[in-house]
């Protein structure tokens, strides 16, 4: 089993993080928010930085277990938004051989959202698996009832 760390919340370069895994002996990385602000020097995620990325991980024995999506997949006026960093996210983790994108949606009318983002995941679905990455929806907002 693999003891994977969460960069959400986190204001730690891409260099410090990877030290302070390795120091704890924590073989995974959860990758919350690949613009975020503690990654804006490095930029360890950009297309032209991953195969330096890549091996830098595959050294220090760390993997990437998961890469969130911060937008609200629900929020019909961020559409494309929503649309193009989800797509960006999944050919991410296909570079870093990372299997899951975890994804969240709140809206307030579960029938409403529901039938939206039954829609809106379509092409999300469909690159997903041409690509091998699971999706994974928070258990959030409409999806909080496991009865959905």
């Amino acid at each position: 089993m693999k003891l994977s760390f969460s960069t959400n919340g986190w204001q730690l370069s891409f260099s410090e993080l990877i030290t302070r895994l390795a120091d704890n002996k924590i073989s995974g990385l959860e990758i919350h928010d690949l613009n975020s602000a503690s990654f804006k020097f490095e930029l360890p995620f950009e297309r032209e930085n991953i195969q330096r990325t890549k091996k830098l991980l595959f050294e220090y024995g760390i993997s990437v277990s998961c890469i969130d999506a911060v937008g609200n997949l629900a929020d019909k006026s961020k559409e494309e938004i929503n649309k193009k960093e989800v797509l960006s996210i999944i050919e991410t983790a296909k570079l870093l051989d990372c299997n899951f994108v975890r994804l969240h949606a709140f809206g307030s009318d579960a029938d409403e959202t529901g039938s939206y983002l039954k829609d809106f995941m379509s092409e999300l679905i469909e690159s997903a698996e041409d690509n091998g990455i699971t999706l994974l929806m928070e258990t959030m907002g409409i999806y909080a009832d496991t009865e959905r």
